[in-house]
């Protein structure tokens, strides 16, 4: 894989990264952001942050991707991409997060799956580093919501 076409991929990452940040801003929730959540879908933005993740395991040095690697781990990501935009539309404007956290924790596990066949172990344990300190801060841009507390029990 060439330059050029790492700097697209790390374009869409970023693009992808702000676009979902847009979403997961206060007020994007059914009650617009009064109670401190965003909405039961908006747990999926927070929880299975696909661009966030690929834009680290792509250029973070410590992870050290080989193209293959790189190929792969796009296209499983791209999966969980569509998954979880499925979990948005069939959970859009509602608020429960309970039923909303199952889909997530299911969606999070089958991420770890693939991810951890196409990874080597230290770069899976390097993600699970990179994964917990996510969840510490609230997901993508350290923003918490009402039940922020809660976390997948994955791992990752």
């Amino acid at each position: 894989m060439g330059c050029f076409q790492r700097m697209t991929l790390l374009g869409c990452a970023v693009i992808l990264t702000v676009v979902s940040q847009i979403f997961a801003q206060p007020g994007g929730g059914p009650d617009g952001g009064r109670n401190g959540r965003g909405g039961g879908a908006m747990v999926a933005m927070r929880f299975v942050p696909v661009e966030q993740i690929l834009g680290f395991l792509a250029f973070d040095e410590k992870v050290g991707l080989s193209n293959e690697q790189l190929v792969k781990v796009k296209d499983e990501l791209k999966a969980i991409h569509a998954k979880r935009a499925g979990i948005l539309k069939n959970f859009q404007g509602s608020d429960d997060r309970e039923a909303v956290m199952g889909e997530v924790q299911k969606l999070r596990a089958d991420m770890t799956q693939k991810l951890s066949a196409v990874l080597k172990p230290d770069q899976v344990e390097t993600l699970k580093v990179y994964m917990q300190q996510i969840n510490q801060r609230g997901g993508p841009g350290g923003q918490r919501g009402g039940q922020g507390g809660q976390r997948g029990g994955d791992g990752m």
